[in-house]
């Protein structure tokens, strides 16, 4: 028996660190993924000397990767452009939204169902705006609370902003005061601060009236994509990877361009007709990325690289 064990246990060819740390030595190809270049690019989380330390190692190490799998074409071109790495040693393999996120919208029976669930637990009615994502400073939410003080002053005051999730930290340079800011614009009557546990996540996306997402970076962007998987109406930030994720589906205005939020805000909450029109390419736009093709695609990258 313990020879036909040694027989059917090959040994390794290939090893996948799934994460910006590849190992300096191995006896075996390398590869690795990196999905975002974020410590190393954007000050606030640069962290500490030990960690600024470690991340020039690895940084080191990923060259002796035989080959670097990222999620995006703008990360693959932030790793060649970072640690000025041969394009042709990375490759983008485009995530995908859970199979839970489906739209109701369909259905009405389902639709009415989903509205009558999120109005019983968490209080709200539309018209609302909905957040999810983080709130680290990166996220930028402190521009959607800009453009709803906005929205106030033009007279929107049935419309709130439902931001989802709690600060993962007390450093302030790394998580703004979100409460702080919300009192100081006056906006404790239009903002609405909630938990939504995992399995609550397609529900908010499936009743908002659309779904805001003003990131000034991600290596991918899961939030929008799930949200037009769901059927919501998408107004993301053009920055980094976003606009490859959402393509010509979702309304795109520049990270810092407050104004620019408030009058797609308003648009959005005018329109009806182009909010279906929205929810509409959203969903054509969702169903393009699957997790299918990103196994066939990392698939190949072990093919080609590790010698099977």
């Amino acid at each position: 028996m313990a020879a036909l064990l040694k027989q059917q246990c090959r040994e390794p060819v290939l090893l996948h660190v799934p994460y910006f740390a590849p190992p300096l030595r191995c006896t075996v190809p390398v590869i690795t993924s990196i999905l975002d270049l974020i410590p190393l690019v954007l000050p606030a989380y640069r962290g500490s000397a030990q960690v600024r330390a470690y991340m020039q190692l690895v940084s080191r190490a990923a060259h002796h990767a035989r080959h670097i799998v990222t999620i995006s074409a703008y990360s693959r071109n932030a790793i060649v452009r970072t640690l000025g790495m041969d394009p042709e040693r990375i490759t983008a393999t485009l995530l995908a939204a859970d199979e839970r996120y489906t739209s109701r919208y369909h259905d009405p029976a389902l639709e009415q169902a989903a509205l009558t669930d999120v109005a019983a637990r968490y209080g709200l009615t539309r018209p609302f705006i909905y957040y999810v994502g983080g709130l680290d400073e990166r996220k930028n939410v402190a521009v959607l609370l800009h453009a709803c003080a906005l929205l106030k002053q033009q007279g929107y005051h049935q419309a709130i902003l439902v931001i989802a999730g709690r600060a993962l930290g007390r450093n302030p340079q790394l998580f703004p005061d979100i409460d702080g800011l919300i009192a100081t614009l006056g906006l404790e009557q239009q903002v609405r601060r909630i938990e939504v546990p995992y399995k609550d996540g397609p529900l908010l996306y499936q009743t908002c009236t659309f779904f805001a997402f003003p990131s000034r970076y991600e290596g991918f962007g899961l939030p929008p994509l799930e949200a037009m998987a769901c059927g919501a109406p998408v107004v993301v930030s053009s920055a980094s990877s976003l606009p490859e994720v959402v393509g010509e589906a979702a309304w795109q205005v520049a990270p810092d361009d407050v104004e620019g939020w408030a009058n797609a805000f308003m648009r959005l909450l005018d329109d009806a007709t182009l909010c279906e029109t929205m929810r509409q390419r959203g969903l054509v736009q969702a169903s393009r990325f699957s997790w299918q093709r990103l196994a066939s695609e990392t698939l190949a990258v072990y093919e080609r690289h590790g010698g099977f």
